[in-house]
């Protein structure tokens, strides 16, 4: 089974919501630095009232997900305005190659897929990752808190994160299957830090670290 690896900034305010400005002026910015590789394509996702079903591979029971619908973006530069009628979405710029500044540290040297995803909620979520417990990375907070659980996925244990549990705004950094960077010292504190300089600029917020895998 092949596994996928993103690693996530997160808002250390749970009630953080960009502007659609300041979510196209990230993505630019990632571009014009060279953190994604290759050609550039923009994908925007918004909820759908379509759904699947399939094994969980962690419980092995079977699921239904609510599916999304996608739309391909021609430039960065329409990201503000295809967004800004939507409250819930995800909007990624991704590409394949080797990036000239990768975000995150990796022992790979052969082109990879890197996606840089903007998710936005218009209800609170957890950003927490620790598999067998629910709610799952990515559905509704039920009983928000200020924690973060993650699972790394060298060792399976747990990380946690002040102030990190739950969001309505934040930021995957996804490397292509079965890739995973170096954790070392169980520490999450690997992304670029200009990048998390850059982030905190543009959306004048502090940003703490997590991760997601499956």
């Amino acid at each position: 089974m092949s596994l996928r690896y993103a690693h996530t900034l997160i808002p250390s305010s749970t009630q953080a919501t960009p502007t659609p400005v300041q979510v196209q002026s990230f993505l630019s910015a990632m571009i014009e630095r060279g953190a994604i590789p290759g050609d550039v394509s923009i994908t925007l996702r918004t909820p759908s009232t379509r759904t699947r079903q399939g094994i969980n591979p962690f419980t092995r029971q079977l699921e239904t997900w609510p599916m999304k619908d996608h739309s391909h973006l021609q430039s960065v530069t329409q990201a503000a305005s295809a967004i800004s009628s939507h409250q819930d979405y995800e909007i990624v710029a991704s590409g394949v190659g080797r990036p000239n500044h990768p975000p995150i540290p990796l022992d790979f040297f052969e082109p990879y897929y890197l996606g840089i995803t903007c998710i936005v909620s218009s209800t609170l979520r957890t950003t927490s990752d620790h598999h067998n417990c629910v709610p799952y990375y990515g559905e509704p907070c039920t009983s928000p808190t200020s924690i973060g659980y993650f699972t790394n996925p060298h060792t399976a244990e747990l990380i946690e994160v002040p102030r990190a549990g739950c969001a309505q705004f934040w930021i995957e950094f996804e490397l292509g299957k079965s890739l995973f960077p170096p954790l070392p010292d169980q520490n999450l504190n690997i992304l670029d830090p200009s990048i998390i300089q850059q982030a905190e600029s543009i959306f004048a917020l502090q940003f703490v670290q997590g991760c997601h895998w499956g």
